[in-house]
Order: C-alpha cells, then structure tokens, then sequence
C-alpha cells in the first residue's frame, strides 16, 4: 500500500511539473521568454526611427543619369528629429556623392554597399547627437 502511494506521489509531481513548464512556455516567461533588449530591434523600432530621402535625380562622374531614393536608420528617435532638420545637408551629402561616381562604380552589390557607406558616413559627420547606422537604396535608376 505504501509503495502505491509514493508511485501516486511521484506521478503527481511529475505532472505538475509538466504542467508548469507546459504554461511557462506557452506564456512565454521565465526560461522561455524572449529577451527584446538583447534582440535584434523589431521592424517597427526601424521604421520609427529612420528617414526617408526624397527621390533624386542628378548625373554623375561619367556622365549619366541617376534617379536614387534611400531609407536612413539612425540609433535613436532624437537622432531623426536631428537628421529631419537636416534634410538639406542630407540631399547635399547624397549629391556631392554620387557626383564623384561613374554608372560604373554602381554596377552591382558592392558598388551600391560602398555608396551606402560613404553616405553613412558622411551624414555621420553631420549629426550633433547619435548616428546613422545603415543607408539603404530604396530606388536606383541609371540612364
């Protein structure tokens, strides 16, 4: 009789113990949850914190044209209310740029990388407080 007792209290524990573990993950808690401060930032956080350029058109080095647009995300919301009243340096930034590249230099996923990094930064030279993390060509035409 004993021994039926301690196997009844043994199953119980263990179930409970599912149980338990079966709720902390569903709920995503303790163990299971998901740590947002170590974790790369949502698409919302980008989006709240980053710049749109307007469509551009201007030629460049070699002679062509180019009708490019970028999407820049900067560290923190302060830092885009910076860059916003800065919208003038930023279109220099990006014309004085792109005036020094052929259609050749922008030919393929280096050549738009490198753009982006030199546009990067350059702004970066520009802001007071915080920084561009990442330029990213949202459109680019080469005619």
């Amino acid at each position: 009789m004993k021994k039926n007792r301690v196997i009844g209290v043994a199953f119980s524990l263990l179930l409970t113990g599912v149980v338990i573990v079966a709720g902390l993950y569903m709920l995503g808690i303790g163990p299971f949850a998901q740590n947002k401060a170590s974790g790369a930032p949502t698409i919302e956080d980008i989006s709240e914190r980053s710049f749109d350029t307007e469509e551009i058109t201007t030629n460049l080095k070699s002679g062509e044209f180019i009708r490019a647009q970028f999407r820049i995300e900067l560290d923190h919301k302060d830092t885009l209310a910076d860059i916003d009243k800065r919208g003038f340096q930023v279109n220099n930034v990006i014309l004085l740029t792109l005036a020094e590249m052929s259609a050749e230099d922008l030919v393929g996923e280096e050549g738009l990388a490198e753009l982006q990094e030199t546009i990067q930064t350059k702004l970066n030279d520009h802001l007071e407080q915080g920084t561009v993390k990442a330029v990213y060509t949202t459109v680019k035409v080469v005619q």
